[in-house]
């Protein structure tokens, strides 16, 4: 038996794939990564938001979610 080889396996595959399969997977990783992003900004975001100390606002001032930001990656707590 000869040897096989998966990646040449693999890219033979997508190569004979029609081209808007293609574009296709190109758009759903880059969808895909973009809300792994979106998901970790909100969950520092919310972490910011819970472990900041009291400034004298309102709790619930989401006008400032950019010095939250800022704080959270600045080290600033």
């Amino acid at each position: 038996m000869e040897d096989y080889n998966f990646w040449a396996d693999l890219l033979d595959t997508v190569r004979s794939t029609a081209d808007w399969v293609k574009a296709l997977w190109i758009v759903m990783w880059s969808v895909f990564w973009l809300g792994v992003v979106a998901l970790v900004l909100h969950y520092w975001l919310a972490l910011a938001r819970f472990t900041a100390p009291p400034t004298g606002r309102p709790a619930n001032d989401e006008g400032d979610q950019v010095a939250r930001f800022r704080r959270v990656f600045t080290g600033r707590w």
